[in-house]
């Protein structure tokens, strides 16, 4: 199994970002693509288009996503990792969802009774997703964002399997869940 890390912890968190190294320290994976945002040159979406029309599958920014898309359409598993901020993951994470847009193609097709982009490629990653918690967070917060991380995997093509957060299970127990696909 190969598994790509999208690392979007904020400056001076370092709990968390120890917290995703025992995670890693215990998977059972092939291989381990990691990718710490804060580190990276990732650009905003404009909205161009030009991944769908110019360039099919190819954004126009030459930023560190060159690297990182190969290897998320390498992996079995997506794995993002995220303290929460005003609710959301970081922006940074945000950032790179955003730039998931050249995977898939322009076209509309139906899919699970919705209209949703059309797969580029013949298979991609499932999703999963580490969080730390803000102290005020709400279990109904929690479910607001798993269902924006199911719309995400919809338009992905893919399935969340799993949504957990540091303070409610270890690092072992989710290395354990990550190693078993």
């Amino acid at each position: 199994m190969k598994v790509t890390l999208i690392n979007g912890n904020i400056p001076g968190n370092k709990p968390f970002d120890d917290f995703i190294d025992k995670v890693l320290s215990q998977v059972a994976a092939e291989q381990v693509f990691r990718f710490n945002l804060d580190e990276m040159d990732i650009r905003s979406c404009t909205g161009c288009w030009d991944c769908w029309v110019k360039t099919p599958g190819l954004c126009m920014h030459k930023d560190d996503m060159q690297q990182v898309l190969p290897k998320i359409m390498e992996s079995d598993l997506l794995l993002f990792c995220s303290p929460l901020v005003a609710g959301f993951p970081s922006f940074r994470v945000k950032l790179l969802m955003d730039r998931l847009i050249p995977l898939v193609h322009p076209y509309i097709l139906l899919y699970k009774n919705e209209c949703h982009h059309r797969k580029r490629y013949e298979k991609y990653p499932d999703l999963g997703f580490i969080l730390q918690k803000e102290k005020e967070t709400t279990s109904k917060d929690l479910k607001i964002l798993e269902e924006m991380f199911q719309r995400l995997s919809l338009n992905f093509h893919a399935d969340v399997k799993f949504v957990r957060t540091m303070d409610h299970h270890t690092s072992e127990s989710i290395a354990h869940e990550i190693s078993s696909f």
